[in-house]
């Protein structure tokens, strides 16, 4: 779980640093280019990460449950 703290403190980090004043900054997304925000990017990563962090505590009950 160190590693886990690590990445959500560095997350975090970058959040308090980033101006809310650029949320609205235009910007692209991977090989297609496709537009998006610089808040969208935001609000995309911690929902995705919402989504893994789910999945590993049903990953953790499955294997708990045997």
């Amino acid at each position: 779980m160190v590693q886990l703290d690590l990445q959500i403190a560095k997350f975090l980090k970058l959040l308090s640093t980033t101006d809310p004043k650029s949320f609205s900054e235009f910007r692209t997304v991977g090989r297609a280019q496709l537009p998006s925000t610089v808040g969208g990017l935001l609000f995309h990563a911690a929902e995705h990460t919402q989504r893994h962090f789910g999945q590993l505590l049903v990953t953790v009950k499955v294997i708990l449950a045997e």
